[in-house]
């Protein structure tokens, strides 16, 4: 059960159905033994994740070689996320192409579902 308290004014206390309840002392430790094998089930590229924060790179040949690669691991990501009833925030998510040779032309599309991931230059 959970609820919320605000001026000790209280909500109704509400059923946790699945995930972590937000705002206790357990939440941090349980949210991460939560997530904890999301990495493992991402087989392209290298995912890295701090608190509710995850980080995912790989590396291509040349620019289509790598979008197709980051696209299999946000598709992998998604799934996971969709299994475990875990929902990303795609405005906060950002994509980055870094090369030693200049590229041309359109990128293709980094997508995270439905959803086209924001691609930036800088961070």
């Amino acid at each position: 059960q959970q609820f919320t308290d605000v001026n000790d004014v209280y909500s109704s206390s509400q059923t946790v159905k699945y995930g972590v309840p937000q705002g206790s002392l357990l939440g941090p430790r349980l949210f991460k033994i939560y997530v904890d094998d999301l990495p493992d089930n991402v087989s392209e590229g290298w995912v890295y994740m701090f608190a509710d924060d995850t980080t995912g790179y790989d590396i291509g040949d040349n620019i289509d070689v790598a979008t197709d690669k980051l696209n299999q691991m946000t598709g992998k990501i998604y799934e996971w996320c969709r299994e475990n009833k875990i929902t990303a925030h795609i405005g906060k998510t950002e994509a980055m192409i870094l090369s030693q040779q200049p590229f041309y032309g359109p990128v293709k599309p980094i997508c995270f579902g439905d959803e086209q991931i924001k691609l930036v230059t800088t961070t």
